[in-house]
C-alpha cells in the first residue's frame, strides 16, 4: 500500500518571510560570508517547500522515497529482516507516529503520511513478521 506525506508550508514559508526580511534590513552590516550563508540558507529554506515523502509497504519489505517536487532524493529499501523494531508514539497533540528502526541504515519517521491507516498497516506488518512493536503510553490513549 502507498502512502504520501508533504511538508508543512506554513511554518517555513513564515521562516522564509522573516529570514529574507532580516537580510534585506541587516545586509549593509554582514560580510560577504554572511551574506552567501544567508541566501544558501534561503534557498535551503525554498527548496524544502518542495519536499513529497511516500512510503511503502510491501508483503516483504518497506520503500521510503523523499522527492524534491519529482526529483529523488533518498531511497530507503528495507527488507522485514533488517528491521530492529517499531515504535508507536505521539507526536503533538493529536498526532499519531511511528520510527521504523532499520539495522545499518537511517530510522524511518512516519508522521502525518495519508492515507490515515498506515499506523494500522505498519503495526500488521510487524506482527506478521515477529517485529518487536512498543506504543507509549501516550499512543495508547491516542488509539481509544
Amino acid at each position: 500500500m502507498v502512502f504520501t506525506a508533504k511538508t508543512s508550508k506554513l511554518p517555513l514559508l513564515l521562516l522564509l518571510v522573516i529570514s529574507i526580511f532580516n537580510l534585506i534590513r541587516f545586509s549593509s552590516s554582514y560580510s560577504e560570508w554572511q551574506l552567501v550563508v544567508g541566501i544558501l540558507f534561503l534557498v535551503l529554506l525554498f527548496l524544502t517547500l518542495f519536499l513529497n515523502y511516500t512510503f511503502i509497504i510491501h508483503p516483504t519489505a518497506f520503500v521510503f522515497f523523499v522527492r524534491l517536487h519529482k526529483l529523488p532524493v533518498l531511497t530507503i529499501n528495507t527488507n522485514s529482516d533488517y528491521v530492529e523494531k517499531i515504535k508507536f508514539r505521539r507526536y503533538g497533540w493529536e498526532v499519531k507516529g511511528a520510527v521504523i528502526e532499520v539495522r545499518k541504515k537511517l530510522n524511518m519517521r512516519i508522521i502525518n503520511f495519508h492515507p490515515y491507516e498506515v499506523y494500522d498497516e505498519l503495526y500488521r506488518f510487524a506482527t506478521q513478521h515477529n517485529i518487536p512493536v512498543t506504543k507509549t503510553k501516550d499512543y495508547q490513549i491516542l488509539e481509544k
